[in-house]
């Protein structure tokens, strides 16, 4: 079957390029060409004013955006300075990993219309993926760096915020359908109606997709079936109120892929494709790496809306409700135990703007609200003992706590005026964070399995060592830039903003609950999170740009300083790991967005970094104890990035290829586990044909991955705050080939 599916889905790419190639002028109907230069699809300035904002238009995103259309953090990795890693082709699996200007995915926010949608445990591989396929996605934006004060109201945005645009509904009535077919068995299905606007003056869209397909190493699936339902409102109340709803469900199956260590990932000629075993074994140790004890699933669930009033000529009311929520699993085979982690959790919020114009000066002000639900840390996890036989016993409770919410309250203001070639905006953000308090119990083992959450709570007795006090974290984002323009063409800008990261909660809980009897008689929990607080970056940037008919450039220096940044360290006088606050670390480099368009058919481009990262310091874990970390590159951070490539249009044709190389990285703080640079190329096309008797459009995509097979490390686990623990590495995917047909009603 994944013979056939490969072999189809060759013969499509070839068609698609025979299409071209042939004399189709008596057999064809006219074709619109898009007069806009290619190369303002790659590249867009932001129109909030951010130079450091990276745009992808929907242009861009349809033919850049990945094969499967799964996944909006594989769709940004051609940015400058961005580094996105998946476990498989597609970016469906669990493994999902972004670095951006040398920091990690942990202290990144995802919003949908600048709403934080995708929870504290859906961000990093873990849960039930993306909500919204991106056929819907009208638009995406990565803010880095210096971020915009009515922007990023989410948990973190010390390492960046991606932020997505939905697709309204159409202002006419039509349908899209497309079928996807690609190598291991992969397979979408994509379906999406739009009312057009009724005479009502509503309007609504409707989709629907499956996924499915088998992993590329080991046994399982990734996805064995992810579903996706999204719906989309719109109505007009006169000409001063418009309402946007837009609702979403995603329900996901898949298995793991397993990580190597260091050894094997130097040695990737025999351990390439290492993964779960296939069938049980014959002792405990071995059954826990069977691949059906190592697999998650999880259904999600969001409603978002805007209602957006007219208060004046130049004053526009926004209010933005959202909800969501996340039900689902994991399995973990540990040691000779399976580990189910039960993941729970809802949010809920608001976000409320004003938008005036008085006396030429523009101003934002309004007020951010998020309830959030734990986790981190894990509220309950249960155990099962695996017996040698691949049997299962001794299901009890692994983990029991007991959590309140955490409440997050942001204020913010923005003004911004031009003075002649000068433009200057200003704002700031005041960041109100009170945290979950904790309670953990005595008796959690000793807890049946089999009793729900709330009959093992009527059963725990509270361990007073073992509560934390719920604390309320106050920070002032401040936010500048000026642009001062040279000329029409060319412009310069300095800019600065101060960003915030979330401290880690859920290890420092399970470190204490881990931790020795000796620590624990002079610790508690209390003490443990007491050392934690929000990390803290301070960030510089100065930018040139110049867009011209033929030429988009636009090159960035760019310094951060991180305070309080947060660090996973191994105390063995008192024989025991945790995280603490107290480090310190810089980012500085260079990255550029370069663009030419010699012809209006062809745009090349171009988005190199080169990225310093490093802790200023080396690093007490205790008195007379230190790690040698000053001047060493932040793990999983290659000095430089280059990605380039080309789009090519002629008439239906449309032929993009991509290179990406990535410098060499060290997966460990010591820079000592090296992993080699590589280079991947890709290749997509899509041919069009407009205007037919039965369909508006009817098109053929075609995307053929990694085309040299290239071996490569591409996630690493190790986090920017984890100094002496044993990294993981990841295998990138080998070759794949995918195809679409789709048609436009």
């Amino acid at each position: 079957m994944k013979q056939t599916h490969l072999l189809l889905a060759s013969s499509l790419f070839s068609s698609s390029l025979l299409l071209a190639s042939s004399d189709s002028s008596h057999t064809l109907p006219s074709v619109e060409v898009d007069s806009t230069p290619t190369g303002e699809a790659i590249f867009e300035e932001s129109t909030d004013g951010s130079k450091s904002t990276n745009v992808l238009n929907k242009k861009t995103l349809d033919l850049l955006g990945g094969p499967a259309q799964t996944n909006y953090l594989k769709a940004i990795d051609l940015m400058p300075s961005v580094n996105t890693q998946t476990a498989d082709a597609v970016g469906i699996s669990s493994g999902q990993n972004i670095k951006i200007r040398g920091k990690g995915s942990f202290h990144i926010g995802k919003t949908i219309e600048d709403l934080p949608i995708t929870g504290i445990v859906g961000a990093n591989g873990i849960g039930g993926g993306e909500l919204f396929d991106m056929e819907n996605i009208k638009e995406l934006k990565l803010y880095k760096g210096a971020i915009p004060s009515d922007k990023g109201f989410t948990l973190s945005t010390s390492t960046g915020v991606v932020n997505a645009n939905l697709l309204p509904p159409a202002k006419e009535f039509g349908a899209h359908i497309k079928q996807t077919i690609g190598t291991e068995d992969f397979m979408r299905t994509f379906i999406r109606a739009d009312s057009g606007k009724l005479s009502s003056g509503s309007a609504f869209a409707l989709s629907y997709s499956h996924a499915s397909g088998d992993k590329w190493r080991g046994e399982g699936s990734s996805p064995d079936a992810k579903h996706n339902i999204n719906f989309a409102f719109s109505q007009d109340f006169g000409d001063n109120i418009t309402a946007n709803v837009y609702a979403a469900y995603s329900k996901i199956a898949l298995h793991n892929y397993k990580a190597l260590n260091y050894e094997q990932a130097s040695n990737l000629g025999r351990y390439y494709k290492l993964d779960y075993n296939a069938k049980l074994g014959s002792t405990a140790a071995e059954n826990a790496q069977y691949y059906k004890f190592n697999r998650q699933e999880f259904q999600s669930r969001a409603i978002l809306a805007e209602i957006k009033a007219r208060l004046g000529d130049s004053t526009t009311l926004s209010f933005k409700p959202h909800f969501w929520n996340e039900d689902g699993f994991t399995l973990s085979g540990n040691g000779t135990n399976l580990v189910k982690w039960d993941i729970r959790h809802k949010q809920y919020g608001t976000l409320t703007k004003i938008d005036s114009y008085i006396n030429d000066v523009a101003f934002s002000i309004g007020h951010s609200f998020l309830n959030m639900e734990a986790p981190p840390p894990p509220v309950y996890r249960k155990k099962y003992t695996i017996n040698n036989d691949g049997s299962l016993s001794n299901h009890t409770y692994h983990t029991l706590a007991k959590q309140s919410d955490n409440i997050i309250n942001t204020l913010f203001l923005n003004a911004s005026k031009s003075i002649d070639a000068l433009t200057i905006s200003a704002g700031v953000k005041y960041l109100r964070w009170k945290s979950a308090n904790l309670q953990y119990f005595t008796n959690t083992t000793s807890i049946p399995g089999n009793l729900s959450y709330k009959e093992a709570l009527s059963q725990a007795i509270p361990d007073p060592d073992q509560r934390v006090n719920s604390k309320i974290f106050n920070r002032l984002l401040p936010q500048l830039w000026l642009e001062y323009t040279l000329t029409p063409l060319l412009s310069t800008a300095l800019q600065y903003s101060k960003t915030y990261g979330r401290p880690d909660w859920g290890p420092q809980a399970d470190a204490y609950r881990n931790a020795t009897p000796q620590y624990k008689a002079t610790h508690t929990m209390q003490d443990m999170f007491d050392v934690l607080k929000p990390e803290m970056a301070d960030n510089f940037e100065l930018s040139l740009s110049y867009n011209s008919d033929k030429w988009h450039l636009k090159p960035i220096l760019f310094y951060s300083i991180y305070k309080d940044k947060e660090l996973n360290l191994y105390n063995p006088q008192a024989e025991q790991n945790y995280m603490v606050s107290n480090n310190k670390a810089y980012v500085y480099g260079i990255e550029a967005e370069l663009a030419y368009s010699p012809l209006p058919q062809l745009s090349l481009f171009c988005s190199p970094s080169y990225t310093i990262a490093k802790f200023n310091d080396d690093t007490m874990v205790a008195q007379n104890l230190t790690i040698n970390t000053k001047g060493n590159q932040l793990p999983d951070t290659p000095r430089l990035l280059l990605k380039a490539g080309l789009i090519y249009e002629h008439n239906q044709l449309s032929i993009s290829p991509t290179i990406r190389y990535s410098g060499a990285r060290y997966g460990d703080a010591l820079n000592r586990e090296k992993i080699d640079a590589y280079t991947l190329v890709d290749l997509h096309a899509n041919y069009t044909i407009k205007d037919l008797s039965f369909t508006k459009e009817l098109y053929i995509s075609a995307s053929l991955l990694n085309i040299f097979n290239k071996k490569y490390i591409g996630i690493i686990s190790s986090s920017d705050f984890n100094l002496n623990g044993k990294p993981s590495y990841m295998p990138g995917a080998p070759f794949a080939a995918m195809c679409s047909i789709g048609a436009k009603f």
